[in-house]
């Protein structure tokens, strides 16, 4: 098996999916797929992603594919509160033998609605941006558990966020 990685950031909308992969990209870890990046810088969106959110999530993939095919390592942020979500990259990372790493940002509510309505959740796209849009989102889109996940408490400052991230990616 070759030794490069593929890194899933999974959680709530406002746990720190984004920060955490800037983060790892910033440590070198890997390169970050950032879905708001895409939308904001690329394309100029800034509203929503509706009618275009499987072609994003596509290219997404494809990009991931190729990246770990060229042995570097991946990190991708998104939701992905379903299992099948996530099983699309399983099989990415079975079929460049990528080593994955599944990790749940695990955020207090109280933490959620503060996060979710920060002054810096509106410089790029985020479709959640209320209290109210992330009650929706968790209604519409209950966290599955997922086997082999690694949960994170992201309550904590992000320099111990990242340690324990760190310690389960090893060298």
């Amino acid at each position: 098996m070759s030794n490069q990685k593929l890194i899933i950031i999974r959680g709530y909308p406002g746990s720190g999916k984004t920060t955490v992969g800037k983060a790892l990209a910033r440590e070198s870890i890997g390169i970050f797929i950032d879905h708001n990046k895409i939308l904001t810088f690329l394309a100029g969106i800034v509203s929503n992603d509706l009618g275009i959110y499987d072609e994003i999530q596509a290219l997404e993939q494809a990009i991931a594919k190729k990246l770990l095919a060229d042995n570097k390592n991946v990190i991708v942020a998104r939701g992905f509160s379903k299992r099948e979500t996530v099983e699309i990259y399983i099989n990415i990372a079975k079929e460049t033998q990528s080593e994955i790493y599944i990790l749940r940002l695990e955020v207090s509510d109280s933490n959620l609605r503060s996060r979710v309505v920060a002054e810096e959740r509106n410089k790029d796209y985020n479709p959640t941006i209320t209290e109210a849009d992330l009650s929706a989102w968790m209604h519409e889109n209950p966290m599955e558990i997922i086997e082999s996940e690694h949960e994170i408490d992201a309550n904590k400052p992000m320099s111990q966020i990242l340690s324990h991230v760190l310690r389960i990616l090893g060298p």
